[in-house]
Parts: structure tokens; C-alpha cells; sequence
């Protein structure tokens, strides 16, 4: 490349009729080291030799011809201008002053993502206190702090900025960074083009799934011991407890549902212990119980710090009189962001009675909703269950056919629909008339009452969560013949009293979920973000099961 400087070239050394003017020729450069190009491909300088000859500041129109250029010969610099016509040949050059030039460049050629990048921006012939705006070739969302564009000035022909990169939880691999500067806040001047950074896909999603823990036995507290899984930073829990016995004396009351809790976002470590307890349902295990054992507690502890707490619904208090008994203390309201009561049981001379259902996810239970009732023969309906807690059951005196029957339980994988409470009539259609019927059923959970008649196969809840609810028989169990026990449904809900003849019932068991994880960028959160057992929606991340789901 070359540079001849006078009126006419000189095509030798000779004189004659060429011209007089001699020939001025630069050195020679390599494109290894002469040439610099941006993020574009395009050429931004070129050095050429060691005198400091040069073309700098370079610009290029949408096409990508050169429409402006300095150039340096022996430390002389003019600016030029280039015209094109429609057919993109260039028209005229014309000699203008000194084209302002920009660089910018990156501090490293690699970043990780959480991390920042500072680029540097280098100018000549711009002024101080220059606003130029900058933007980069990624999506917002790869940034955080608002520093996917912004503006900066020129001090001494410098200028800096600092973007960073954000931990986005989204596996996409590398990425590359670019960052361009404009002249105009409406950046459409480009002036410069960064080299390229390698952004590592260092973040990854957080983990996700869920494990159910299940109580051993009635009249007892199962506790666990749960070690928060790698990369687990937070979890969600809900907590049942266990439901009410059943009064086992003639004509004998019923229990309280057993309340429910939950908590979200608990800060946890991975590799710590988190205690679980699971609160078993109440159980007479003798003839002529009048005060008849309550549920127990679930809940889940903590780095000292007790959450959730639901405790078990109200037994059967046969010498407390008629009417409704209170459960309001089903539902305490412990470090918990939501929960319910159980519905109450009740208690009517010359009917045995039914349980009441499992509390919801906000409000309701004692006799708000939930609670128990009997037939028209003593006038007090059943109440059915609100925001997913379980239906309340109904009885009858011993003419009718089932008698008493347990309440309904309540879901653990998020607020469903309402349990519906037992029929309210004198002439029950078969076993499961009577009783009260799950709420937020999902997955064996908010599972119906029994009936004093049921059949240990009447309610068949299969194999979701890797075993059967393995309800056994009761025969016998106090001395009263061979009918099956009126249970309440799994987790919470309270059971049915007994007759002379017909045993009374246990209350169902607790039980305790815990979630982590997030979908979609939203954390899961009771009572209905994501909620849902996590294989639903990848079908590699399954919950697992901690102990037996059963009822006694």
C-alpha cells in the first residue's frame, strides 16, 4: 500500500515528460499486526510501518461501505469523506477535517456469569464531558442491576463502564458479550464495536422436588430427620395434623379434623438436619372412652426455630354435654404464612356421631365449616369444607343403616376444590353416603371419610406415592362385633363415635410436605404456585416418601 504526495506520479527518475513530483511510499505492514477489526468484521485501523502511518476511525454506512476514514502520513493527519450513488459506487472523496475515532475494548476476554465486565472506551478529538451510550448484543435478562445499557462520559479521551452479568438459573451455555457504543442517546450513531467476551454458563437452575412424610402410629408422634439436599437453599412446607378419636361408649361423639399449616421460603442449608414431625391420628383403644385422645401435632423445626405448626383435631368429649366441641386450637398459628382449623366434632344423646373434616389452607373449621352434623333426626346438618379443606360427616340413630362415619381429609398438593360434607338424610344410599369427603384431593390425600359399614377395600387409593393406604380392618376392636371401624380420611380427618354394637373410629392421620425448587424463574409456594407434585412437570424429578402411608 502506498501513498504518492504531488502534482502528478513520477514513473521515474529521469525527468522527461511525467512530471517532476516524486514518489513517497510507506512501508509495508502484516495483516497479523497491522490490521485491527471489530466485533463486525470490520476494519477499524491500520498501521502500516513503524513511522506511525495509519487509517484510523473508520466508518461504515448499513451496507458496510466506508463512508469516512483519517488518515496519518509522516505524522500529518487529514480526514476524508466518501459519497456513494444508488448503485453503491462511490462517487466522490472528499478531504474534511479530522474525524473524531473510538475504540473500546473489554478487560478480559472471558466472564462468568454472577460476575462483572468493564470495558474501556478510548477516543481522539472528543471533547471532555462527552455523553456516549453504550448497549451489548445479549437479552436483558443475562444482566442484572440494570446494566444492559446505559450512558458515560469522556475524560482526557477515556471513558469506562461496568456491566454485570446476572446468575439467571437458565442453561443456555457459553454466551457471547459485545458491547457498542453510540453517539446518540437513541443509538442508532454505532461508533464502535467491543472485541468479543466469553460469557461461561456458570449458574444452573436450582434443584427441585418434594418428599411427604407420614406418621407410624395413633396416639403418637413420628419423628424424622430430613438432610436438606445439595444445592437447596430454601423450602415450603404444609403440615396436617392427625385427626380426633371417636367416643368409643354408646351413642358416642365424634372428633375434630386436625388443622393445617404451611409455611414458604424457610432458609435452609444444604447438608442440615430439619426434624419433621408427624402428628398420628386420636384412638380409643378401649370400651367407655368419654374423653377420647386428640390427633397429634405436625409440624417442622428448624435451626431452632419451630414452623408451621398444626396441631391434632379435638377428641370425642362424651361428658361434655350436647352440641359442637372446640377445635380452635387445631390451627395455632405458629410461624406459619396460612392455614386453617379442622371442623368440630359433636356430640348428641340417642345418635352416634360423625367426624369432622380436616382444615383448609386460610380461615374456616370449628363451625365455620367442616364440622360435623347429624341426620334430621336430631336436626343438625353437616357443614361442607372451604378453601380445600375436607367435608364434615353426618349420622343417624341405630334404625339406619351405617351410622356414623369419619369426616374428610385435606390435600397436601396445593387448595382444591371443597370436600362436601355426608348426606343429610335419613335413608343414606350406601357407605359412603354418610361420610365426609376429601378436600384438595390430589395424589392419596384428601381421601373420604369411612363409614361403621366401610369395606377395607371400599376406597382403593392405589400407588401414587409408592405404597397403598393400607387401611386395616378393625374388627372387633373394642369388643362391638365385626364391623369395620368409621375412620376419618387421610391426612386429618377425625373420626366417628361408636354404638353399642359398632366400634368407634380413629382419626386420620397427619402428615407433613415438603417442596423446593422453582418453575418457570417462580419459587413453589403454598397454597398454589407450583404446588403440584414436581413430576408433573419434568418427568425426571419425582418426590419422594418417608415412612407408610396408612391409618394405623
Amino acid at each position: 500500500m502506498g501513498r504518492y504526495v504531488g502534482s502528478s506520479i513520477n514513473k521515474g527518475s529521469g525527468g522527461g515528460s511525467g512530471g517532476s513530483g516524486t514518489i513517497v511510499q510507506t512501508d509495508s505492514f502484516t495483516r497479523a499486526t497491522g490490521i485491527s477489526t471489530d466485533a463486525n468484521n470490520h476494519v477499524t485501523e491500520v498501521i502500516i510501518g513503524d513511522e506511525g502511518n495509519k487509517y484510523s476511525g473508520i466508518k461504515y454506512n448499513t451496507v458496510g461501505l466506508i463512508t469516512a476514514y483519517n488518515e496519518t502520513i509522516s505524522d500529518e493527519t487529514k480526514g476524508w469523506s466518501l459519497e456513494y450513488d444508488s448503485r453503491n459506487l462511490c462517487t466522490s472523496i472528499t478531504e474534511v477535517s479530522e474525524w473524531p475515532s473510538y475504540s473500546a475494548a473489554a478487560a478480559s476476554n472471558a466472564v462468568n456469569e454472577g460476575s462483572s465486565m468493564v470495558f474501556t472506551v478510548t477516543t481522539s478529538l472528543v471533547p471532555d464531558a462527552t455523553t456516549l451510550y453504550y448497549d451489548t448484543n445479549l437479552a436483558d435478562a443475562d444482566f442484572s442491576g440494570g446494566t444492559e445499557n446505559g450512558s458515560f462520559t469522556i475524560t482526557s479521551g477515556t471513558g469506562t463502564f461496568t456491566v454485570n452479568l446476572a446468575n439467571d438459573v437458565a442453561t443456555e451455555g457459553a454466551e457471547t458479550l459485545n458491547a457498542r457504543i453510540y453517539t446518540d442517546a437513541g443509538r442508532t450513531d454505532l461508533v464502535a464495536t467491543s472485541g468479543s467476551v466469553t460469557v461461561s454458563d456458570t449458574s444452573s437452575a436450582p434443584p427441585m422436588g418434594g418428599v411427604i412424610f407420614h406418621a407410624s402410629a395413633y396416639n403418637n408422634q413420628q419423628v424424622h430427620q430430613w438432610t436438606v439436599p445439595t444445592g437447596v437453599t430454601a423450602i415450603s412446607v404444609v403440615c396436617v395434623g392427625g385427626g380426633g378419636a371417636g367416643e368409643t361408649n354408646h351413642d358416642g361423639g365424634s372428633g375434630g379434623g386436625g388443622g393445617l399449616a404451611y409455611k414458604n421460603n424457610i432458609s435452609v442449608t444444604a447438608g442440615q438436619t430439619v426434624t419433621v414431625k408427624v402428628g398420628g391420628g386420636g384412638f380409643a383403644t378401649s370400651w367407655g372412652v368419654t374423653n377420647a385422645p386428640d390427633g397429634q401435632t405436625s409440624q417442622v423445626e428448624y435451626s431452632g426455630t419451630t414452623y408451621a405448626v398444626a396441631n391434632g383435631g379435638s377428641g370425642a368429649e362424651g361428658n361434655a354435654g350436647n352440641g359442637h366441641y372446640d377445635n380452635s386450637n387445631s390451627f395455632p398459628n405458629t410461624n406459619s404464612d396460612g392455614g386453617g382449623r379442622g371442623g368440630c366434632g359433636i356430640h348428641y344423646g340417642g345418635c352416634r356421631m360423625s367426624g369432622g373434616g380436616a382444615g383448609g389452607y386460610s380461615g374456616g373449621g370449628q363451625t365455620s365449616s367442616g364440622y360435623a352434623g347429624n341426620n334430621p333426626y336430631w336436626g343438625s346438618a353437616p357443614a361442607d369444607g372451604q378453601n380445600g379443606g375436607g367435608g364434615g360427616g353426618t349420622s343417624a340413630n341405630g334404625s339406619t343403616n351405617y351410622y356414623s362415619a369419619g369426616g374428610g381429609g385435606t390435600g397436601v398438593y396445593g387448595q382444591g376444590s371443597n370436600g362436601t360434607a355426608g348426606d343429610y338424610t335419613s335413608s343414606p344410599s350406601g357407605a359412603l353416603s354418610f361420610c365426609g369427603k376429601g378436600g384438595s384431593t390430589a395424589y392419596n390425600t384428601g381421601i373420604t371419610g369411612y363409614s361403621v359399614n366401610s369395606t377395607n377395600t371400599t376406597f382403593n387409593c392405589g400407588s401414587d406415592l409408592g405404597n397403598n393406604y393400607n387401611r386395616e380392618t378393625q374388627s372387633n376392636s373394642h369388643g362391638q362385633g365385626t364391623y369395620s371401624t368409621p375412620d376419618g380420611g387421610f391426612p386429618g380427618g377425625g373420626a366417628g363415635g361408636a354404638n353399642g354394637g359398632h366400634p368407634a373410629g380413629c382419626g386420620g392421620h397427619g402428615c407433613v410436605r415438603i417442596i423446593w425448587g422453582s418453575i418457570g424463574g417462580n419459587p413453589r409456594a403454598f397454597p398454589s404456585t407450583n404446588v403440584n407434585r414436581s413430576d408433573n412437570y419434568d418427568a425426571t424429578i419425582t418426590e419422594s416418601t418417608v415412612g407408610t402411608q396408612k391409618m394405623y
